[in-house]
């Protein structure tokens, strides 16, 4: 997954952006790999720049977002179904993840939230946010500034 995040960095040489479509695209077709056939994996990107700085955060995020997914976010029948999403909005970027599991809360302590705590620190590296809401599954959601 490193690897993968670093490749779409350094195709951007040269350049202080890189694609966000490049960096889900890549990191999401990386985990749908890993995760094998039980774990289906959608996503969808706006087109547009990400600054340079923020890829190698934004790539730890969802990978363990997707991660933490796959793992706990399975229906009834236990299948997986991931949905991510990066949007842009006026000095915003947003970054959705949800599944189809039972959800869960941040305040709860369970071991699902132990890699939640980097994706925090992560979102505030960024000067950003990150939140839960406990829908039918999970709905992660991390908001930074567009800087």
């Amino acid at each position: 997954m490193i690897g993968t995040a670093q490749q779409v960095y350094h195709s951007a040489r040269g350049s202080t952006d890189v694609s966000g479509q490049d960096l889900v695209n890549a990191v999401c077709a990386n985990a749908r790999i890993l995760f094998g056939s039980d774990v289906s994996i959608d996503w969808k990107t706006a087109r547009g720049d990400l600054p340079k700085e923020a890829a190698m955060p934004l790539a730890l995020i969802i990978n363990e977002l997707l991660t933490n997914a796959a793992k706990y976010g399975g229906n009834q029948h236990g299948q997986v179904t991931i949905t991510v999403g990066l949007s842009r909005r006026p000095g915003l970027y947003e970054i959705c993840v949800q599944d189809e599991g039972l959800g869960f809360d941040l305040e709860h302590p369970s071991s699902r939230l132990s890699g939640l705590g980097l994706v925090k620190a992560l979102a505030q590296r960024l000067g950003g946010t990150f939140s839960v809401e406990r829908r039918p599954g999970a709905h992660c959601t991390v908001r930074f500034p567009d800087q």
